[in-house]
């Protein structure tokens, strides 16, 4: 367990943990034993999401601000024999009879009715298999069930990337049910770049599922790994937050390198194969490339590598130039179905990129949306070209 799973539960107010074992008689009328456990479970996955992506001490300070208040006389008197939940006692490994159950709740069905479902039997066995192959303690045991519903929807996640149509009405349907609907245009909050826990905030808002990514960092990537959004984890833990977040975050920036350098080869390939070799000047709104020429020519007169224009393009150039009009209907509409759609895929990458260009700490929220939404884009592109 890293440094800053272990700082987490040191802070964490002792109160908070012996409310689980008192006599709910006891407690104010006004806060059933129910509501307080819920609070804290709420707020330990907030900090479990918020941790992994290597937040400064003073997020975690700021996250225990609200416990201060929680403390009753009532608690001096409770059983001392009460055991430390903990991080590592918090989260467990499932057997296949315990998943089987919860599963079972899950999804929604009866005792025993799994394998009489052909659908829900089919989601189970993929289900079971990536949760066999989650090596790290991922079950929550204050919302068992809650963690393999975060497990169903990172599978669901994972089919409508791989499938032959990812931006297919219902595909993108589906996505909005975990990811949240981002098909609006944006005004960005300036803390949501700066500022983790607005950023967490601002997703939730849009409707990204929190159970998610609610899982201890290493429980995360072992179960991103097993269901094929991502490669296999390193195995050499590091230990300092700090240098983890870099980690992560300078990950996150190859990525997103290698996937622009994928986006203008496409864009490049269709509308050259259209319009001809004059496109960028014919279909590309004229600030925009003539911006690309200004680079172009700064390039050339300071003596560094001059490339094509088209790489010069920034991140939010990409959209424009796909939902235009003329270029939609002629070229992209049969890759991307929906403008809103595609819109909607690079405004979900667009804080974590804004993050990870300024060596900025992102998140396991961010990372997921990164995987997904590039793993997305890429697939279109890969299944237009066959």
């Amino acid at each position: 367990m890293d440094d800053i799973m272990r700082r987490l539960m040191e802070q964490q107010s002792l109160q908070d943990r012996l409310l689980l074992s008192a006599d709910p008689l006891r407690l104010n009328s006004a806060k059933s034993l129910y509501d307080q456990v819920e609070k804290i479970a709420q707020r330990d996955r907030d900090m479990l999401r918020i941790a992994s992506g290597a937040v400064a001490d003073r997020h975690l300070q700021d996250l225990m601000k609200p416990m201060h208040g929680l403390h009753d006389p009532l608690l001096d008197s409770l059983p001392s024999h009460f055991s430390d939940l903990g991080v590592t006692g918090r989260f467990a490994l499932p057997n296949v009879g315990e998943l089987h159950r919860l599963a079972e709740q899950a999804l929604g069905v009866g005792p025993h009715a799994l394998m009489a479902s052909e659908i829900a039997g089919g989601a189970y066995q993929r289900l079971e298999d990536a949760a066999m192959a989650i090596r790290s303690p991922w079950i929550d045991q204050l919302n068992a069930v809650g963690s393999v519903q975060g497990l169903l929807g990172l599978q669901s996640v994972r089919d409508v990337i791989a499938s032959d149509q990812p931006f297919s009405d219902l595909a993108s349907d589906i996505l909005r049910g975990s990811l949240g609907d981002w098909r609006e245009p944006i005004i960005w909050p300036k803390n949501v770049f700066d500022d983790l826990d607005a950023r967490s905030a601002f997703y939730e808002a849009r409707g990204f599922d929190p159970l998610l990514t609610a899982y201890p960092s290493p429980a995360f990537h072992e179960g991103l790994s097993a269901l094929g959004l991502s490669e296999r984890p390193s195995e050499d833990a590091v230990e300092d937050e700090e240098e983890a977040g870099l980690e992560r975050a300078k990950a996150a920036h190859s990525r997103l390198v290698r996937f622009e350098r994928r986006v203008r080869r496409f864009i490049h390939l269709r509308m050259s194969a259209v319009y001809g070799d004059k496109w960028i000047k014919q279909r590309v709104p004229g600030p925009i490339w003539q911006g690309w020429a200004d680079k172009q020519e700064r390039a050339r007169s300071q003596g560094r590598p001059v490339e094509s224009l088209i790489d010069y393009a920034e991140f939010g150039d990409y959209v424009q130039i796909i939902t235009r009009a003329d270029n939609w209907d002629a070229v992209f509409k049969g890759v991307f179905v929906r403008t809103s759609s595609v819109i909607e895929s690079f405004q979900r990458l667009y804080p974590l990129r804004n993050d990870t260009m300024h060596s900025r700490m992102i998140s396991q929220d961010d990372e997921l949306f990164l995987l997904a939404e590039t793993r997305r884009i890429q697939r279109a592109i890969e299944t237009d070209e066959d």
